[in-house]
């Protein structure tokens, strides 16, 4: 188990990677980070509270800022980055449009 995973989007689908990654016990604390006010606090204390019934011990803490990532072993630009390192400049890219567009310009070394 690592210290701290980070996942960006507290959307369905990031909300529940992060509940995943916590009840698969990947990391002591998943930092949930969104824009929105509110919601990655509000569903990171939810899923924490699922905890005990669903019996893992990971903490997951929900964000709206990037301090708390500090340390984080995983975190969106460092597998882009690690992907380019495995596949180069021969790969075909795609991703959605927005932060993950901003940061596979930013960290995948055309």
């Amino acid at each position: 188990m690592v210290n701290k995973i980070t996942v960006v989007g507290a959307g369905n689908v990031g909300a529940t990677a992060a509940q995943r990654v916590a009840e698969k016990e990947l990391a002591k604390h998943v930092i949930l980070v969104d824009i929105a006010e509110g919601i990655p606090q509000g569903k990171g204390l939810d899923q924490w509270q699922s905890a005990p019934i669903e019996l893992y011990d990971s903490r997951i803490i929900g964000t709206n800022g990037y301090d708390e990532t500090e340390g984080s072993e995983i975190k969106p630009q460092r597998a882009i980055s690690d992907i380019f390192k495995a596949v180069g400049t021969d790969a075909i890219v795609s991703t959605d449009i927005g932060q993950h567009q901003m940061w596979t310009a930013q960290y995948f070394d055309f």
